[in-house]
């Protein structure tokens, strides 16, 4: 009852338009390269879901791909411009990709792609909102290991808000400042180094 009931409120509003998620982007499953193609270090990034947040990458603990592989999987390597969404482990992770970043992404991550219809950046903000998070708890309700089916997360029902040209605008403005203050406090450390 508990979904229903959100599902019930959130359809009532006649202003909102609403989508699935597979009408609005195309998706590309990862690959798994397997154990012996891994290196501790390295230039070529492999994304697995817990190198991916909203905020953006944390490769703390990242394996990397050997060059030779990278250059091999043309087709998985993730592009600027796409949405990172992971379906395994912690599922429902969104994150927009903004800066250029030569990686494969694993299995467990799905990349959207075209984006006709909607901005990507409103496409990622409505995937961490509880519009969408509420369907992936009710999709993952008495699993003991969170998995998502592709079928499954390209039917989650996306808003259309009539200010996504707003909302997109902002969010993309917050990312561009953000990124501008680490730019500045880098300079700053810098400076106090020097």
């Amino acid at each position: 009852p508990k979904y229903d009931k959100f599902f019930a409120a959130l359809k009532k509003n006649k202003k909102i338009n609403f989508h699935t998620l597979g009408t609005l982007v195309n998706w590309i499953k990862g690959i798994e390269i397997g154990g012996k193609e891994y290196l501790e270090d390295g230039d070529f990034p492999f994304i697995r879901v817990s190198n991916i947040t909203t905020k953006g990458f944390n490769f703390t603990s990242a394996k990397y791909v050997k060059p030779t592989t990278f250059n091999k999987l043309k087709n998985h390597q993730v592009k600027k411009g796409e949405i990172l969404f992971s379906k395994d482990g912690t599922a429902g992770i969104a994150y927009f990709i903004r800066e250029d970043i030569k990686a494969i992404n694993s299995s467990g991550v799905l990349r959207l792609t075209n984006f006709s219809k909607l901005p990507n950046e409103y496409i990622e903000l409505v995937l961490n909102s509880p519009v969408v998070q509420i369907q992936i708890e009710q999709k993952m309700s008495g699993a003991l290991i969170q998995h998502l089916k592709v079928t499954e997360a390209m039917k989650f029902i996306i808003p259309e808000i009539s200010s996504v040209k707003n909302v997109s605008n902002k969010i993309a403005n917050a990312f561009a400042a953000k990124t501008k203050n680490n730019l500045l406090l880098e300079t700053a450390k810098r400076a106090v180094e020097i």
